[in-house]
């Protein structure tokens, strides 16, 4: 097959991993992909190319991502593959999501179940998640095409597709078994096999790739989505399929809701515990109801003149709910709070929600916090979470006339709901935004470059000698954090370092923010600078604590999706 090279450069930082080996190896992600590209019907393989070719593939990555167009990486020499994240000047990733999407709709029936209803009612039970993903209330850009092939009548059991109780990855592999002689996967962006099942809810659930997975097919190691379900969950008319599909066709992970409400203060505690689901504004938490306005931003729908990217000082700035279409208004607010965390504010006004059914939920102004990834329940993690009033009340956190404030890793960011006038579309919310202590980075005065002696044009790089099997590659993330000494005791005013280390498989990890948060009864016994600090080159962050008050104290310090925990007494 003919090929080319397309090589991604990503102009950031690198991370740094130095070992005894040596300097870790820098190099660039290379993407090989077959001339019939523009068709989609072409295998995308990715290396890493330093001073040999490296192969990485869907296993290396695990369930994460492949490297995107712009992307530079860093070997260990430990063998662990490092690379950063595509940044705009807010470190916003943008994962540009439209055009049609062709839905393949594969029914299985298991050999020991009967089929629970027409293959001609699928497209019906379909159509409400269709028009959910057309819907321009949510400045989509993305339209679904359905094929559906089925009842096909498989020789596996409900047991033999069953794992732990829920659909296992051999429902896919059944599915496309049973579609191959019938379908051009290359034309395939996602896969639901919906299974029949015509007894019980909680049988086999539903599950979805985040993104595109590699699969084999009779058309070739090909990539798209997948997701598995229940008949019954299918034929339902939830919020299900439209969730599933966030999953696969947007890469979308769980919304996540938190009480940080407090009686008299506009004080912002972030030692509440986030709950995974536990939000009805958006899809990807529990209920029916568009994608938020970071998402719809992400995705490149919502356009960039309804946002505004607040910066240090005051800002006051008028929005619009996010449900309206079309207008000159602002929509949406960011502010970011480092590299890769933001805090966004939109409108919600629930007159103009038409898939949500739910009298508790409240026209209101909803503050998110997005970033890294959390799984503390296991069902696919969150990384983005709503600011909620009370955990059984879903209404926003604040009511007009109120603020909150201390957000951020240094607490200097406050937001105040002024004002909310007019009504459906024509509801104006007035917020006031305030950072403080940020000076804006002044814009250096350009200094005239010479003249570049022009590069000639490569010639097209040959299909490399295959090298020797590498060790294997896995995406570093933090999985441990250790402190020393683990437990303090300290007199009165007294102070002692603590030195946090943060590893992936017991290799230290550089530039992970590690945060340090202190028991609520605790805060007035010790306290703890920085409240944030990023690793070292040998995965290491200091802290020093202080005593204030006799009594025992416990101070956590956490980086990503793990935590250590120390005790501090003071005497």
């Amino acid at each position: 097959m003919k090929r080319f090279w397309i090589v991604a450069v990503l102009g950031f930082l690198f991370f740094s991993v130095n070992a005894i080996a040596g300097k870790a190896e820098k190099g660039k992600v290379v993407v090989e992909i077959g001339d019939n590209f523009l068709e989609k019907k072409s295998e995308t393989r990715y290396f890493f190319k330093g001073t040999s070719l490296v192969p990485l593939t869907q296993e290396h990555f695990r369930d994460y991502p492949p490297p995107r167009s712009g992307q530079r990486a860093i070997l260990s020499p430990k063998g662990k593959l490092h690379y950063g994240k595509k940044k705009t000047g807010t470190g916003i990733i943008f994962n540009e999501v439209s055009g049609e999407k062709n839905i393949l709709i594969a029914l299985i029936q298991p050999a020991d179940e009967d089929i629970p209803w027409e293959a001609g009612e699928t497209e019906g039970y379909f159509k409400s998640s269709k028009d959910f993903f057309e819907d321009p209330r949510q400045h989509s850009k993305v339209t679904l095409s359905v094929e559906v092939k089925g009842w096909l009548k498989s020789q596996k059991t409900k047991n033999d597709l069953t794992d732990n109780g829920d659909l296992g990855y051999a429902a896919i592999e059944e599915a496309i078994k049973l579609t191959d002689d019938s379908v051009d996967f290359r034309k395939v962006d996602c896969l639901i096999a919906v299974i029949a099942d015509d007894s019980s809810w909680k049988w086999a659930g539903a599950w979805s790739s985040i993104g595109e997975w590699g699969f084999s097919t009779d058309d070739g190691e090909l990539t798209f989505s997948a997701i598995r379900m229940s008949s019954n969950y299918f034929s339902d008319d939830s919020f299900v399929k439209s969730h599933e599909l966030g999953h696969a066709v947007r890469s979308r992970f769980h919304e996540a809701g938190k009480n940080i409400s407090r009686e008299g203060s506009c004080g912002y505690d972030d030692e509440d515990k986030a709950k995974e689901y536990n939000s009805v504004f958006s899809v990807m938490g529990n209920s029916w109801s568009f994608f938020s306005l970071f998402d719809q931003y992400e995705a490149g729908e919502l356009p960039k003149e309804r946002v505004i990217i607040f910066s240090s000082g005051f800002t006051s700035v008028e929005l619009c709910p996010r449900e309206v279409a079309e207008t000159e208004k602002k929509q949406l607010g960011i502010i970011e709070i480092s590299d890769n965390k933001h805090i966004s504010i939109e409108l919600y006004e629930k007159s103009l929600e038409p898939y949500l059914n739910n009298d508790n939920v409240k026209s209101g102004l909803l503050i998110r916090q997005h970033g890294d990834r959390v799984n503390e329940n296991g069902y696919g993690g969150y990384n983005s979470t709503v600011f909620l009033k009370k955990d059984s009340d879903y209404e926003s956190f604040l009511p007009p006339g109120e603020e909150i404030c201390g957000l951020g890793t240094k607490g200097n960011i406050s937001i105040k709901y002024v004002s909310l006038t007019g009504e459906g579309e024509s509801t104006v919310a007035e917020v006031e935004v305030i950072i403080e202590g940020v000076e804006p980075t002044p814009t250096p005065t350009p200094t005239p470059m010479p003249t570049p002696t022009p590069t000639p044009t490569p010639t097209p790089t040959p299909t490399p000698t295959p090298t020797p099997t590498p060790t294997p590659i896995v995406i570093c993330k933090a999985d441990a954090v250790t402190a020393s000494p683990n437990k303090l005791s300290l007199k009165r005013k007294g102070s002692k370092k603590v030195t946090v280390t943060v590893t992936c498989d017991g290799e230290g990890l550089e530039g992970k923010e590690v945060t340090a948060t202190i028991n609520a009864p605790g805060k007035r016994r010790v306290s703890v600078t920085p409240s944030s600090q990023v690793t070292d080159e040998n995965g290491q962050a200091k802290f020093t604590v202080t005593a204030k008050k006799k009594g025992n104290s416990v101070v956590t310090f956490k980086a990503g999706d793990v935590s250590k925990s120390i005790t501090v007494k003071v005497k």
